[in-house]
This record gives C-alpha cells, structure tokens and sequence, in this order.
C-alpha cells in the first residue's frame, strides 16, 4: 500500500513539473514572439521613417517632378513613398512625404515660403496710369515706382521726384489678385474671399458691416479689432475715415470696403501701428493738417491724392489697379517705402490677394518636421 502511494506522489510530482515546464516554455515563446514583433514593427517604423526621408530629399533634389501632378508614387524594394505638394496655403508651399512599409507608415513634411510678389517691394504701383494734373503739385516718391502704363505731368506748376521710376512694366508686377482667381475684375469675387477670410478670425476681432451704404468710421468703433469689413449693396459700402488717430498703439488694422475709402488725413498715427487699406471702388486721400500715415493701400480702382493742404508723410506701400493720381498738392506730400511685412506674415486680410503676381517658391525648405499620422 505504500509503495502505490509513494507512485502516486511521484505521478503527481512528475505531472506538475511537465505542467511547470509548459508554462514556462509557453511564457517564454510568447515573450519571444512579443519581442519578435516589437523588434520588427521598430524596423518597419524606422524604415518608414528613413523612406519618407528619401522620398524628401527626392523631392528637394528634382522639385519640378510633381509639376503638373498632385501626387506621385516612388517604390523602394518593399517600401513605397507617397509624395503629394500642397500650394493651398498663399505663403507657403507644403511637401508631404509618406514612407509606407509592411503597414507602418511615417510622415515628413517640408515648407517652401513663396518669394515675395515685386509689388510688395514697391512704393507706389499700378497695373494702369500715373497722372500730375493739380494746379500746383508737390510730391516726392522714396523707393520703387513701377507703373504698366504711363506717368503723365500736364499740371504747369510742379515737382514731383521719382527716385526710382520705370513705366510699360508687366501687370503681374504691378498689381494684385485673389490666389484663387487670375482675374480680379468681378466683384462678386471680391464679395466672396472677404467673407470667407473674416471667418477665419475670431469674431471680437472683427467688425463687419453688411448691406451698408456709407459708414464714417470711429476709433471706439474699431478698438481691439484686426479686420473690418463693410458691404454694400451695388455701389454702396463705402468708408470715411477723418483722422489718422483711428488706431491704437500697436494695433495692426486692415479696413476692407466694396466701395470706395476716403481718408482724410490729419494728425499722426499711433506708435507702432498700422491702418491697411482694401477697397474694390477706389481710394480717395486729402489732408487738413499735417499727418503721418503707416500702412498698405491696395485698391481695385484708382488711388487720388489731391487737396494735401499740409505737409504728409506716407510709409508703406500704394497698389491701385486703375491708376494713381496727383492733384492738388500745395504742400508736400512724401511717399516713403516701407516693409509691411511681419516676420513674413502678410498683413491682415492681405493673406490671399497675392496671386497672379509672379512671386514663385523658394529653392530652399525652411522648416522640417515629422507629422504623426
């Protein structure tokens, strides 16, 4: 009897050993299965990783091979690279560079800045004529004048000095477009962009006045606000401003109007502050008294300077589409160019009217990151 027992302890012992063995045998094949994969998704990883590099400097190396494509396709051994170009967005051009291999995918993306258009660089431009006609006319440009047309003097008393003026130069250097659109003569196309960019601003920081026939604008109307919009119907939405203390120090403002803008300059503008100009009807300019002006005049229409009664000093930029002139100017009126640039961000409400102006893409990427997918 107790030799059956000490047989069946052995059994029992024996049994639970295998059972051990098992176990562990099982722990350990499954622990190397899990490190197997681990090690293999690192390596498909990394592989991803260094193909959307390659499929990068590709890219860098031969820049024109997605011209007239959106995308293309590259295979490496068992890998591929997806490369797509992204020119959505008016400042920069975006190169996304997809490496896929055995499922695992990583993403490069690179940013080409778009060359700045020419008219940005210029003190006055126009796609159209430069007139002097005042009785008496004084003026001095500092800086670029280009103008597709002519500059015509046909006033008997005046002096009006271009530093640096060349005329009949090409329309795409001299004015401005929508980046989607090549033509600029359809308002409801002006109508549009405006209303889709002061969507993209956050709603205290703008001002939009719809169906608006005339509005005469206020420093309490305009504080803290970026973009303000006012619309009309037919040749309504039209905009006064009466003094150059509009703004507040610091404050970078664009106005925006279906009509036309007359300023009527007087006093200085606050430190460190801009007053940008958007109009489709025109641009209107008189001074009562002696002013200084910081900011981007862009108009569809035709930009007038005339009853400058004061001295006035313009820093910035003029683009008038249909022609600048020079009336009446019995003091002096200086134009002085100016950067209006901020780090390379364009000023508000300007960020999608640079199309059509032959700017291009820079050679060289300036910025590189990965983009988790």
């Amino acid at each position: 009897m107790k030799r059956l027992n000490n047989k069946g302890s052995v059994l029992l012992i024996s049994t639970l050993v295998l059972y051990l063995i098992l176990m562990i045998s099982v722990n350990f094949f499954m622990v190397s299965t899990n490190e197997m994969n681990y090690a293999r998704g690192f390596y498909h990883s990394t592989s991803a990783f260094w193909l959307a590099e390659a499929g990068a400097n590709e890219y860098m190396a031969n820049p024109s091979m997605l011209d007239g494509q959106a995308s293309a396709e590259i295979d490496f051994a068992n890998g591929r690279v997806d490369l797509t170009e992204d020119d959505s967005h008016p400042a920069f051009r975006y190169v996304n560079s997809i490496g896929t291999i055995g499922g695992i995918q990583r993403q490069i993306q690179i940013a080409y800045p778009a060359n700045v258009p020419e008219v940005f660089n210029n003190s006055l431009s126009t796609s159209g004529n430069i007139e002097v006609n005042g009785n008496k006319t004084n003026a001095i440009i500092n800086g670029q004048t280009r103008v597709s047309g002519e500059i015509s003097a046909t006033s008997s008393n005046s002096y009006v000095n271009f530093s640096d003026a060349q005329q009949g130069v090409d329309q795409s250097l001299t004015s401005l477009t929508y980046s989607n659109s090549t033509d600029n003569s359809s308002m409801d196309n002006f109508i549009a962009n405006n209303r889709s960019l002061i969507g993209g601003y956050p709603s205290d920081q703008v001002l939009y006045l719809s169906n608006t026939d005339a509005a005469i604008l206020t420093p309490q109307q305009v504080a803290g606000k970026t973009i303000v919009y006012v619309e009309g119907d037919g040749s309504g939405g039209n905009v006064t401003i009466n003094t150059n203390a509009l703004v507040q120090a610091n404050q970078n403002l664009t106005i925006i109007a279906t009509g036309t803008v007359t300023f009527n300059q007087s006093g200085q503008q606050a430190p460190n502050s801009n007053l940008n100009i958007i109009s489709w009807g025109g641009y209107n300019e008189t001074v009562s008294s002696s002013s200084t002006y910081h900011g981007l005049i862009y108009t569809h229409g035709a930009a007038i300077f005339d009853q400058i009664k004061a001295d006035s000093v313009t820093n910035g930029g003029v683009i008038a589409d249909g022609g600048i002139v020079l009336g009446n100017i019995s003091s002096t009126k200086i134009f002085n160019y100016a950067n209006m640039l901020n780090n390379g961000s364009y000023p508000p409400g300007f960020q999608t009217l640079i199309g059509g102006s032959t700017m291009g893409i820079a050679t060289k990427p300036v910025s590189w990151k990965e983009i988790p997918l």
